[in-house]
């Protein structure tokens, strides 16, 4: 919403609230942590977990959008990133949200 003069193009161009939606999740995705249950006991830290526990992952998902390694200039909201859709919003791998 701060973005100067967009919203006075986004109904003339094709895609680019579409884009917009992608860079906002980027940089603010829905999910914060992943919640998660062990399968085998293991070491963490110098911790040890055991087999069944159930686990809150504070991932810093709000932050993976922001790796400069990743997304040059991460600070800049720039919807027409050729990586865009490289965020964590909706997890990854097998734990992809499908509705992703």
């Amino acid at each position: 919403l701060t973005e100067p003069g967009l919203w006075q193009h986004v109904p003339g161009r094709t895609g680019l609230a579409e884009a917009w939606v992608e860079e906002v999740l980027r940089r603010e995705p829905p999910v914060t942590t992943w919640r998660r249950v062990t399968v085998r006991s293991a070491e963490l830290g110098g911790a040890s977990i055991p087999d069944g526990a159930q686990l809150l992952l504070m991932l810093m998902l709000m932050g993976s959008g922001s790796d400069p390694t990743v997304f040059p200039v991460p600070e800049r909201m720039r919807p027409y990133r050729t990586n865009v859709r490289h965020h964590l919003a909706f997890g990854v791998g097998r734990h992809r949200c499908p509705g992703a």
